[in-house]
């Protein structure tokens, strides 16, 4: 029986905050097995802005409009993608059956029974995700990457106890009931997927279709606008609990936003003004989500601030069009 396997050193992706710590789980797998995490990252760029709950609590995303799933990359490369939702009990067995197998494991956790989350050990339940990717029998540790906090975009490769990990898969499965699958499993199925031509193949499939979309992107700057009476119209109602669902929406297009800077520089050839655009789109975003901030914990925003406010998301507007202008004129 073996003693100890680490299938491979899994390389965290501490470059950006990347949607939720799930991705921050899957970008690693995804490149231990091809090398590279581009298409992977491709398959979630989002170009088009719109505005939901409109009659609500307004928020302004970027949505994506790509048909196809995690699992759906994983497969084109030739790994096989198994979500289940097995107990507790069988867990250490079946990650260290995974492991043998030089498959990875990822799962669900909380960080209430995960002592190498100082800020939440024993303090609070919070949900979250870690692969899994070696383990050792005789000192009964699995190896993970894992961050020290919520929310830490820099993560590390450290040894967690099988007990502690299973307490944690387990207390998760208790507490939250988010998801229907709890652990995931990856393995290279099919060796004869030639990675550099589906990677090629990949990007200019993005191409292509951002190409075939430009007009529609283009039209969708008309929504930064069109929120900015919005939102102006929302403050003008009473700030209420709700705004917080606003500033998680300009957290969410800050980070998406940030890997497109980090994603197109390492695609395509743009030229160097592109970078001062970009640079000033997420400055803009920022000082707007500080604005709705403030206004969220004092519970109303000044004359001034609403005046700012709407100067910035004026310049957004003007911003953003020369960023995508710069887009179309290089991606090609």
């Amino acid at each position: 029986m073996t003693e100890k396997k680490i299938v491979g050193k899994l390389k965290s992706f501490n470059e950006v905050m990347y949607k939720d710590c799930f991705y921050h789980a899957l970008i690693p797998t995804f490149r231990h097995f091809t090398g590279f995490i581009e298409p992977l990252l491709l398959n979630d760029i989002c170009l088009e802005y719109s505005i939901e709950n409109q009659d609500k609590v307004p928020t302004l995303i970027m949505k994506n409009a790509s048909s196809q799933s995690y699992s759906d990359i994983f497969e084109k490369f030739g790994i096989s993608v198994k979500k289940s939702r097995i107990s507790s009990e069988k867990m250490i067995d079946h990650t260290i059956e995974v492991l043998n197998n030089d498959g990875i494991a990822i799962i669900r956790i909380d960080c209430f029974y995960e002592p190498l989350r100082i800020d939440s050990y024993q303090k609070y339940h919070a949900g979250h995700v870690i692969p899994i990717y070696g383990y050792d029998n005789t000192r009964n540790m699995f190896d993970i990457l894992e961050g020290d906090f919520v929310d830490s975009v820099v993560y590390d490769a450290k040894k967690l106890e099988y007990e502690h990990v299973r307490n944690a898969y387990k207390g998760y499965i208790e507490e939250f009931k988010t998801h229907n699958h709890t652990y995931y499993e990856f393995k290279k199925v099919d060796n004869s997927v030639d990675y550099k031509k589906e990677y090629e193949v990949r990007k200019n499939n993005f191409t292509e279709y951002f190409q075939s979309n430009s007009d529609v992107f283009l039209e969708s700057l008309k929504e930064i606008n069109n929120y900015k009476q919005k939102l102006s119209n929302y403050f003008a109602n009473g700030i209420n609990d709700n705004i917080s669902t606003i500033v998680t929406s300009f957290n969410r297009m800050l980070d998406e936003v940030v890997v497109q800077k980090y994603l197109f520089s390492k695609l395509f050839e743009l030229p160097s003004e592109y970078s001062v655009v970009i640079d000033e789109t997420i400055r803009l975003w920022k000082a707007i989500r500080a604005i709705v901030t403030k206004s969220m914990f004092k519970k109303s925003i000044t004359d001034k601030s609403l005046e700012m406010l709407n100067e910035m998301f004026d310049k957004q507007y003007k911003n953003e069009c020369e960023r995508l202008q710069m887009l179309m004129s290089n991606i090609a």
